[in-house]
């Protein structure tokens, strides 16, 4: 988007990082107005900073651990729906 602000603030990272873990997308994450980085300049920083690179992937595997865990909660309500609905048939 033209006109944002592209500087990264270690605030604006610390907050970005943290919605990241909580499983935004990166579609979600940039178009939000707290947000008010493009996805392509958080990019160029990632790529020239080590330290944001790890915990940039560090927030993204926190984010895989939640989105598991969201899956396995679904998979067994849907188990414990499945044998109830056998127990009445």
């Amino acid at each position: 988007m033209a006109g944002r602000k592209r500087k990264l603030t270690d605030k604006l990272k610390a907050h970005i990082l943290s919605l990241i873990a909580d499983g935004l997308t990166i579609r979600e994450l940039f178009s939000r107005d707290d947000v008010p980085i493009s996805w392509q300049s958080f990019r160029t920083y990632l790529i020239n900073d080590d330290n944001l690179m790890s915990s940039y992937i560090k927030s993204k595997e926190l984010a895989i651990d939640l989105k598991l865990s969201e899956l396995e909660d679904k998979r067994k309500e849907l188990r414990t729906k499945n044998r109830k609905w056998i127990c009445r048939s």
